[in-house]
């Protein structure tokens, strides 16, 4: 089994600019130590899109994301920098109302420090993902201003 650690150092040479490149980390995290227990997986890129944080959020709740959000806002070093929320769930949800209130009070935390929260994935029963940020107004932000060999075209756009 994969630890973290070693996912950590493979992904920092990954760029993250586009919502297919989400694709294998989501699955990483899908199946990896933290797997089968509920938490929030935090994926910090720099504004062209290079790794700069993996953070594993066992004992995170869902509805503490807006605050994960303004957390990670305050810190980052420059602005425009991109976060990528994965959340972990036992069970598919029939509806997700609170998680699309919780998308949009994470999008306007993200905004006053200008980071860009580029999508919300929640992986369900291990095998199945969708997108919170599809069913809300703010939609995901994966307009980042790269051209196809990850050099800045401009920066991350909202």
């Amino acid at each position: 089994m994969i630890t973290r650690s070693q996912m950590s150092r493979a992904l920092r040479r990954y760029r993250l600019t586009g919502p297919s490149d989400a694709v294998p980390i989501v699955a990483a995290l899908a199946c990896g130590p933290s797997a089968d227990s509920t938490g929030v997986d935090l994926v910090i890129v720099d504004r062209r899109g290079r790794l700069m944080a993996l953070v594993n959020l066992v004992d995170a709740d869902e509805a503490q994301v807006p605050e994960l959000a303004s957390i990670v806002a305050e810190g980052v070093p420059r602005p425009r920098w991109g976060l990528l929320v994965v959340s972990r769930r036992p069970e598919v949800p029939d509806d997700i109302p609170e998680l699309e209130l919780a998308w949009e009070e994470a999008c306007t935390a993200a905004r006053r420090h200008r980071l860009v929260l580029l999508d919300w994935i929640v992986v369900a029963a291990g095998r199945f993902a969708f997108s919170v940020a599809e069913f809300t107004p703010s939609r995901p932000a994966w307009s980042m201003g790269l051209d196809a060999a990850g050099r800045t075209a401009g920066s991350f756009r909202r």
